[in-house]
């Protein structure tokens, strides 16, 4: 829930990279918003990881 309302605005001075939206339906219909412009929420990265592996795994 902590993602929930995560802007992440582009660095200054950063030309190209990667753009993410990330949207949930959680605990009884609460609802988490983020996105961002190389600019992600705390431990982002580790989360892309774990649901691609599992993604992966269930082809």
């Amino acid at each position: 829930m902590s993602w929930n309302g995560f802007s992440g605005k582009n660095p200054p001075h950063v030309l190209d990279g990667y753009m993410f939206t990330f949207r949930a339906v959680v605990n009884d219909g609460k609802k988490i918003y983020a996105d961002g412009s190389n600019n992600y929420p705390k431990h982002y990265h580790d989360f892309k990881t774990k649901i691609t592996e599992y993604l992966n795994a269930s082809q």
